[in-house]
C-alpha cells in the first residue's frame, strides 16, 4: 500500500526528497539493488509535468533511496498543487506504487 504525502517546492529550487523503501506486508526495508525508482508529477489535467528516473541508491540493501528534481526542471513547473505517485521496479520486475500524493508548488515571494 502506498504512503500518502504532501511535499512543497519553490519553483525554480532544487526538489529532494530521501525514501526508505519497505515490504507492505513485513516492513522489512527492500533491498534496491538492481531497482528502479521513477517520480512522475502530474497537472490536474493528467498530464506529465515531469518524470524523475533513480537508479543509484543511497543505501540500497536497505531500501533509502533519494529523488532530486533539478532546479532547472522546477522552474518549469506552473504555481499550484499537483498529483505525484512514486513507483519502485525490482530486478525482479515486481513494481508497485510506495507514494502518493500532492506536491505545492509555489513562488520564493510566498514564504
Amino acid at each position: 500500500m502506498a504512503v500518502v504525502v504532501n511535499y512543497e517546492t519553490v519553483k525554480g529550487n532544487t526538489f529532494s526528497t530521501t525514501l526508505t523503501v519497505t515490504d507492505a506486508n513485513t516492513t522489512d526495508p527492500t533491498n534496491l539493488t538492481g531497482a528502479t525508482v521513477v517520480m512522475t508529477i502530474l497537472d490536474r489535467n493528467g498530464d506529465q509535468l515531469s518524470q524523475t528516473t533513480q537508479t543509484t541508491h543511497d543505501d540500497p540493501t536497505n531500501g533509502v533511496t533519494t529523488i532530486t528534481i533539478d532546479k532547472a526542471v522546477t522552474a518549469t513547473y506552473p504555481m499550484g498543487c499537483f498529483d505525484f505517485g512514486t513507483t519502485v521496479t525490482l530486478a525482479s520486475g515486481t513494481s508497485w506504487t510506495i507514494e502518493k500524493g500532492t506536491i505545492n508548488v509555489r513562488n520564493a515571494d510566498d514564504e
